[in-house]
């Protein structure tokens, strides 16, 4: 879907649609979703296969992008598909945020062994995780372990929290993001930090054509 509105920032932003090539790299996206995490990685030219246990998410991600989502029940022995250069996915985040009352480890949703055992065993060349800020809090020595686990794997780990609406999107969100690698990385640079996109002009064409409320 193309916007077209006076807000140039918001339209350098915007994603192409399908960019994915079947000989781009691989990677592999577990605790998929609906493909959130993964259509970036298709925008910029990677091929993605996703792993998720909802039928629902699988189905909307396989409508939306150019790739299979697998229903699957991650555990530390699942296979999953080789030849990736890349491993990304966001562990059920409940166990650390305030609502899930942040069990952290001791939380029998925590995704984080069966990901940190794909990545052991299929070595990619990239790892990027993102889950909530209530990491680097009362679940902070967990992060760490975390960190240490892929540091032992020869990666260097770095994270850091970042707000969505500093990079365009129309919602203050928070995440943190631990980004495994065997080179060079930075963070991309915040582009909207002194003037966010608001659900107005995202949303403002939209609503000019929602036909009229009719009377029941």
């Amino acid at each position: 879907m193309t916007l077209s509105m006076s807000y140039p920032e918001t339209m350098a932003m915007e994603l192409p649609s399908h960019a994915a090539s079947r000989k781009g790299p691989l990677v592999l996206d577990l605790f998929a979703g609906c493909g959130g995490l993964a259509l970036g990685f298709e925008a910029a030219g990677f091929r993605t296969i996703g792993f998720e246990m909802l039928e629902d998410a699988c189905e909307t991600y396989r409508t939306n992008l150019k790739a299979d989502c697998h229903r699957s029940l991650l555990t530390p022995d699942s296979e999953l598909s080789s030849g990736s250069e890349v491993i990304i996915g966001g562990p059920p985040c409940q166990p650390f945020s305030v609502g899930g009352h942040q069990e952290g480890h001791r939380d029998v949703r925590n995704g984080f062994p069966a990901f940190l055992s794909a990545v052991k065993r299929y070595r990619p060349r990239v790892v990027v995780i993102e889950n909530v800020r209530g990491m680097l809090y009362q679940n902070r020595a967990y992060l760490d372990t975390v960190a240490e686990e892929l540091g032992s794997l020869a990666y260097t780990v770095d994270w850091k929290l970042l707000n969505a609406a500093n990079y365009g999107v129309p919602q203050s969100r928070e995440r943190l993001f631990i980004v495994g690698h065997d080179g060079s990385f930075e963070f991309p640079e915040a582009t909207h930090r002194k003037r966010p996109v608001t659900a107005g002009h995202a949303l403002g064409e939209l609503a000019a054509q929602t036909p009229p409320a009719r009377n029941s």
